[in-house]
């Protein structure tokens, strides 16, 4: 043991501590705790540098692998249109009429009963009218006083037979306007010159007189507004299939074997316009479709799809009593 710790053993215990004291420290009290929270710093800020850098790494190469799943469109690429309306209707009509000029839509039933049973009720309600304004000049020239009750008959009288002759001219009136074939035909345009062909609806109408000629109106489907609401109680029509389409056509100015109802059934019809569906034209005014016995190709589909729609504007009594004049 070397002499200066053995001389500081030797020293009191009190001297010893004094001398402990009293020597120099070889670094300060917080030095351990500064150098350990720089540390612990310094090595966090290492670590976020590290972190930065390896975010900023591209990622590595992966090799596609194929899925059965199919691709989902991307969103520059604009998605198919549906087809418009007219460009349905065009390629509806194509098929229609299947390299045809004309293909037959539809053909009213017999009409010779309903003709007659009108022509024979009306007749009767005018008859009645003069008959009776006969019988009431007859009676004024027998009686010459100047009673009250000489002008109320003649009043009475008179407003009965005007009542007569309304009805009568109304039962007349009746096959006025009915539509007797709807024809589909594709028709040449004028201004054409590379022979481009447009679809028109032809409808043939019978006058009132049998010997007159039918009238004929050609326009376009969509400006052919057909009224869907029919008031009737039972309807019964023929279709003919699409298959069956040309021979039905050849028939178009043949007589329809279908009658169109027994006599009850026509009076009725006649008195209300039961079974007919209307059909407005803007410059032809208001036809009638009549729908009871009739013959329809393919259950009258092609005259729904290609004929526009009308909405009835007056509705209740008053819609129901103009639409019972109007046709």
């Amino acid at each position: 043991m070397s002499l200066p710790l053995q001389a500081l053993l030797r020293l009191p215990s009190c001297l010893r501590t004094q001398a402990f004291a009293a020597a120099p420290k070889p670094w300060p009290t917080n030095y351990n705790l500064q150098k350990t929270n720089r540390a612990f710093s310094c090595k966090s800020k290492l670590l976020q540098k590290l972190a930065k850098q390896i975010s900023r790494q591209p990622p590595a190469f992966k090799k596609p692998t194929t899925s059965s799943s199919p691709k989902s469109p991307s969103r520059g690429a604009n998605p198919a249109r549906p087809p418009s309306r007219a460009q349905q209707q065009h390629s509806y009509t194509e098929q229609l009429l299947g390299g045809r000029d004309e293909v037959l839509l539809y053909k009213a039933p017999n009409h010779r009963s309903y003709y007659v049973t009108s022509y024979v009720c009306g007749g009767i309600f005018v008859l009645w009218a003069l008959v009776q304004s006969s019988i009431v000049g007859v009676y004024q020239q027998m009686n010459e006083s100047n009673s009250w009750g000489k002008y109320v008959l003649t009043a009475i009288t008179m407003g009965t037979s005007l009542i007569a002759v309304t009805a009568g001219m109304f039962m007349i009136m009746a096959p006025v306007g009915v539509i007797w074939t709807i024809t589909l035909r594709s028709v040449p345009l004028p201004s054409a010159l590379n022979g481009a062909k447009t679809p028109m609806l032809r409808f043939q109408m019978r006058r009132l007189v049998p010997l007159l000629k039918p009238q004929f109106v050609e326009v376009e489907p969509p400006k052919a507004l057909l009224d869907r609401v029919v008031t009737a109680q039972d309807i019964a029509w023929t279709s003919v299939p699409l298959t069956e389409a040309s021979a039905f056509t050849r028939t178009a100015q043949l007589e329809s074997a279908t009658p169109g109802g027994g006599l009850f059934q026509n009076i009725r019809r006649i008195a209300w316009r039961e079974g007919f569906a209307r059909v407005y034209f803007e410059n032809h005014g208001t036809w009638k479709l009549d729908l009871q016995g009739c013959t329809v190709l393919d259950h009258g589909k092609p005259l729904d799809r290609l004929m526009g729609h009308h909405d009835r504007l007056a509705t209740g009594v008053w819609g129901r009593l103009k639409q019972i004049w109007s046709a």
